[in-house]
């Protein structure tokens, strides 16, 4: 247990390390390897053993850097000015660099291919996603390799062989090292952009202004498009997982999951998204797997892995058989509520979104705010709640924080302690 002060925060949930695993340079002829067995997120995934032979990218002493395992072209320096999503793509297409005309906003997945982790970490990482924590992303979407302490690598996490030009445009924080690409996120308005002070993928509306860093494809001395593997007029191509694929490669492209993770390994059960090594049902270290608490019989133990949607959630409870029963149910936000207890004597149950240090009471109280009776993974674990009236599929949710017994409604991914009726 922790004494806590009553301070805003934001609930990080670290659940499991996660490991990048496809290569960025990855065309034919060049060093890579890959298939040493590796967990992340509970699949098991290659790991990337990078090529640090820096035959990849070659500055051309026109402005122009020339990457020869994708066979794209890039501005160097960027302008240092910032766009919104119009503007930049205009920006790029009215561009004349190093006597050619034809440059463009690049693709996510070009753009990711240039991120460069100075702890060498492997490229490319996954993307951002809202849904899940935000310890989660930081281990799988950003160069940091020792989270939560991420201060193992050097921002700008782009190669050296690219420039970075000082902010002109007053933005408000001129080390914002943000970048548009042309990929825009499925049935939104968003647009991606790569974040080069640590790598990450993530979208934001297009109205907002970042920078632009311009590509186009390399061409032979005819002016001929020359594909990933150097050859002209080939039809290969770099896939979402920045491998070189198609064409005469003889590798097949890799392919999203129902998570909608490029290259995961997670399937459909039944109707419902499971990743094939998710852990067994929880066991307590020692007393029973069931517990007694306001005339109503509790899950004791939960497991660490989380659930980013309710209909999850509401299935883990539903098909839970533990201490000998199977009819277990997701608990309302009544129900959840009723775990919280407050040390410096706050009545409880707390209104929604209210804390154990609200309304005058001592700041100081002791995390998590759960009676000793439960078993949980750490102070910062996130409990769902059911909700009747919301649509399933919807990823938002009432989520209990046991940190300050916080009763709040996000799209964060939480855990699930189960109760029976």
């Amino acid at each position: 247990m922790n004494i806590r002060k009553n301070i805003p925060l934001s609930v990080v949930i670290s659940i499991v390390s996660i490991s990048s695993v496809l290569p960025a340079h990855a065309a034919d002829g060049f060093l890579w390897a890959m298939f040493l067995p590796a967990t992340h997120g509970g699949e098991t995934a290659p790991v990337i053993i990078p090529d640090n032979s820096d035959t990849c990218l070659i500055a051309n002493g026109n402005a122009t850097v020339s990457d020869n395992c994708t066979s794209l072209m890039w501005q160097q320096t960027d302008t240092g000015d910032r766009y919104d999503i119009s503007d930049a793509v205009d920006y790029c297409e009215e561009m004349t660099l190093g006597g050619f005309s034809d440059w463009r906003l690049p693709q996510k997945r070009e753009l990711k291919t240039i991120v460069s982790c100075s702890n060498t970490k492997a490229i490319p990482l996954h993307d951002q996603n809202t849904n899940k924590p935000v310890g989660q992303n930081e281990i799988s979407a950003t160069c940091c390799g020792n989270y939560p302490n991420c201060n193992d690598y050097v921002s700008p996490t782009i190669d050296n062989t690219f420039q970075i030009s000082p902010d002109i445009s007053n933005y408000f924080d001129p080390t914002d090292y943000t970048y548009w690409t042309i990929w825009s996120s499925p049935g939104s308005l968003n647009t991606w952009l790569v974040k080069f002070n640590s790598g990450s993928a993530y979208y934001n509306n297009g109205t907002h202004n970042y920078r632009s860093r311009c590509v186009r494809y390399q061409t032979s001395p005819e002016g001929v498009k020359i594909d990933c593997t150097g050859q002209t007029e080939g039809l290969a191509y770099l896939d979402n997982c920045s491998l070189c694929v198609g064409g005469t490669t003889g590798k097949a492209a890799c392919t999203q999951d129902c998570n909608f993770e490029w290259g995961g390994t997670a399937l459909l059960d039944d109707g419902e998204c499971r990743d094939p090594e998710a852990p067994a049902t929880p066991t307590c270290t020692s007393g029973s797997q069931v517990v007694s608490w306001n005339n109503r019989e509790w899950q004791r133990c939960i497991e660490s892995n989380a659930y980013g949607q309710l209909r999850e959630a509401r299935n883990y409870c539903e098909t839970l058989n533990l201490g000998g029963y199977t009819d277990w149910l997701l608990p309302t936000k009544e129900d959840v509520k009723s775990l919280v207890v407050c040390s410096n004597d706050h009545p409880v149950p707390l209104a929604d979104s209210q804390n154990c240090g609200d309304d005058g009471y001592d700041t100081e109280y002791i995390s998590p705010t759960i009676d000793s009776t439960f078993e949980y993974v750490d102070e910062y674990d996130t409990y769902w709640a059911e909700e009747t009236n919301q649509d399933p599929p919807y990823p938002g949710g009432w989520h209990l924080r046991i940190s300050d017994g916080r009763m709040q409604y996000d799209e964060n991914w939480s855990q699930v302690r189960c109760v029976r009726p």
